[in-house]
């Protein structure tokens, strides 16, 4: 095979066990690797996509919204449908207040938020953060930051296996927050403080909110 040729895969691990998915992936890894070839893999599963893609189209409509390395994609979404599509999310929106470099505070509906962004945002402009489930921190006592803290109530926990899923009702708001599942997780009722640093809240536009639906994913 010579180093300049491309290979086309259309999904094809969609219908393996997932153990042995697991296994291929690598396999295909190690094969391009040794090899050298460029290939071009299409796929649904979003596991696949980051652990084979050097870069990844995400597709809306045949249209690419963003072309860019798995973390760039995953940590710093182009957009809402780039942020739903790829993981899960947790979203806060309000009307920015004061900018300090990339560092934009805005005023969600749970109060003042600190987020980060690559784009200028003026004053008064309606801003989007995502906050991705386990960049938040879930605390039973106050923490010392001052920034991004909310206090909540837990209403759902559910384990994952690598993780426990955390659902916490903030004022009306739900979230999700991921913790490993060798930590102790609270019990449902209980109070809870959450917590992230505004790197972990990467902002928008916030005039593209819409409704994210199933056919969106298509």
């Amino acid at each position: 095979m010579a180093g300049n040729d491309l290979v086309l895969f259309d999904e094809p691990l969609s219908n393996v066990d997932a153990k042995v998915r697991d296994q291929l992936r690598g396999d295909l890894l190690e094969m391009q690797q040794e090899l050298g070839f460029a290939a071009l893999y299409v796929t649904h599963d979003q596991t696949e996509a980051m652990e084979l893609g050097h870069r990844i189209a995400t597709l809306r409509d045949g249209v690419i919204e963003q072309l860019a390395p798995p973390q760039e994609v995953y940590l710093r979404p182009a957009n809402r449908y780039v942020a739903n599509f790829v993981g899960r999310t947790n979203e806060f929106d309000g009307p920015a207040t004061r900018v300090d470099g990339d560092t934009v505070e805005f005023k969600s509906a749970l109060g003042p938020m600190l987020g980060v962004s690559n784009r200028t945002f003026p004053i008064g402009s309606h801003v989007l953060g995502v906050v991705r489930p386990e960049s938040i921190r879930i605390t039973e006592d106050p923490p010392v930051t001052k920034s991004n803290v909310h206090s909540g109530t837990v209403r759902n926990v559910v384990f994952g296996g690598a993780q426990v899923r955390i659902q916490v009702d903030l004022a009306g708001e739900s979230i999700e927050v991921w913790r490993p599942s060798d930590t102790p997780a609270p019990e449902l009722g209980t109070t809870v403080w959450v917590s992230f640093d505004a790197a972990n809240c990467w902002l928008m536009d916030g005039t593209e909110l819409t409704t994210v639906t199933e056919q969106d994913h298509r």
